[in-house]
């Protein structure tokens, strides 16, 4: 799509649930609370688990990279594809200046 110029270069934009959506720029207090909040689920999940952030996840129709992620197993256990909402224990996505496009997408 960029190179046929339906998309700028400079613009950074998504594929979500089949709609082209502008990548929003990750301000300070979202990589605050990113971190925050991953630090909090890596001291709280069982064995078995593990946290992941800003990764993609494959759902049957987009890959959408979520903010936060708690997963099953490690992140060794995927090496042929990104893991899919059944090896999802929890999506975060930290909405500080895009909570009403995140509720839509």
């Amino acid at each position: 799509m960029i190179d046929s110029g339906v998309l700028p270069t400079d613009e950074p934009a998504e594929l979500l649930e089949g709609a082209v959506v502008p990548k929003l720029v990750r301000n300070p207090p979202h990589r605050i609370a990113t971190r925050a909040t991953r630090m909090a689920l890596e001291r709280s999940i069982p064995r078995g688990w593990y946290v992941d952030t800003q990764e993609p996840i494959t759902t049957d129709s987009s890959e959408p990279e979520p903010d936060v992620a708690v997963l099953k197993g490690d992140s060794r256990d995927y090496p042929d594809r990104h893991p899919g909402p059944g090896d999802a224990g929890l999506i975060v996505e930290i909405a500080d200046a895009s909570l009403d496009r995140d509720r839509i997408l």
